[in-house]
């Protein structure tokens, strides 16, 4: 599983699994989550986008993403397109204490899956066929053909 939060994997989380994106994918996704005013919709979509298509690179089947709550159902949505199950991070807050100071921390307690609406696969194999449709008709265009 392929982390794609801001956040570094914390130590149980690499024991269930999940990596961190090579360094300098790492900075391109948290450039992509940071938004510094609200977005138009085209933003979010492009970078649901992009962020999926990071994911699709790195070759996982399975994501772990948190974010902005806006621009998590589109990215959910784009790395199914790519064939990427999205996954959150289920964490408990515990106070611990020590030397009478305390302190809340978040324990990993494991992942629960992006809701997947029944109807979000025949979307999804309809975006996928759209998308094929628009390269094969580019790619036709570059070598000279009519799309």
């Amino acid at each position: 599983m392929i982390n794609l939060t801001q956040h570094n994997t914390s130590s149980e989380q690499i024991e269930a699994g999940v990596i961190d994106m090579p360094a300098r994918e790492q900075e391109l996704l948290k450039g992509m989550l940071t938004f510094h005013s609200p977005p138009l919709q085209r933003t979010i979509h492009n970078r649901a986008i992009r962020i999926a298509k990071l994911a699709e690179q790195s070759g996982h089947d399975k994501a772990m993403i948190g974010g902005a709550p806006f621009l998590m159902s589109a990215l959910e949505y784009e790395l199914r397109c790519v064939g990427v199950e999205p996954f959150y991070a289920f964490t408990k807050r515990v106070v611990e204490e020590k030397d009478g100071v305390k302190k809340s921390v978040f324990k990993h307690e494991g992942f629960t899956p992006a809701y997947r609406h029944p109807a979000m696969d025949k979307s999804i194999r309809e975006n996928l066929e759209y998308r094929y449709e628009r390269e094969a008709d580019a790619k036709a265009f570059q070598e000279g053909d009519q799309p």
